[in-house]
């Protein structure tokens, strides 16, 4: 009877250890996917502002042609100093693109792990123990915040490639003008 007792402790010693250790990996993985989260509120936050740039740049750009229009403009010059700051532009969309790929990339892999998760989950229901609860919410919240960083990088790559259009267009645009003048 004591050796059995003895081995039953072993046995909930070994399995307390293996969750504490599931329990480990499960606020990795949350951490994992918050740093995720705050790269991409960054990426969004520098698109909100590449937006408002463009805009300002438009409305600048529209207002020196209607100018020229009516003959109170006649300098090329100062609409070539716009062509840099949208070159440099573009190279911040790509460095954003290639982020985004690669969060991309990342999210995918986390993704992966989350049918072997659920398997572990749905073993670690019929445990009675703190910390098998513990591993559980963990694995929830994790798994709730790769689902809104999937949305939420869509969502990016997709202005991204507005955003993108939008600058080749105005870079068009501003070319054909001083080709024309």
């Amino acid at each position: 009877m004591f050796q059995m007792e003895n081995r039953n402790d072993e046995l909930f010693i070994k399995l307390d250890s293996s969750i504490k250790s599931l329990l480990r990996s499960a606020r990795e993985f949350k951490k994992e996917n918050e740093s995720i989260s705050n790269v991409l509120l960054q990426l969004a936050e520098m698109l909100d502002n590449i937006d408002k740039t463009l805009e300002i740049i438009e409305k600048n750009f529209q207002i020196i042609l209607k100018n020229r229009e009516s003959g109170k403009f006649s300098n090329n010059e100062i609409i070539q100093k716009f062509v840099k700051p949208l070159e440099n532009l573009i190279k911040v969309i790509e460095n954003i693109e290639s982020t985004s790929n690669n969060l991309k990339n990342e999210i995918e892999n986390c993704a992966s792990s989350i049918p072997t998760l659920k398997e572990i989950t749905d073993k670690l229901k019929i445990i009675n123990m703190e910390s098998a609860t513990q591993a559980i919410e963990e694995f929830k919240i994790a798994y709730d915040m790769l689902e809104d960083n999937r949305k939420n990088l869509d969502e990016l790559i997709e202005k991204t490639k507005i955003l993108k259009d939008k600058l080749k267009n105005l870079l068009l645009q501003i070319d054909n003008f001083l080709n024309e003048h």
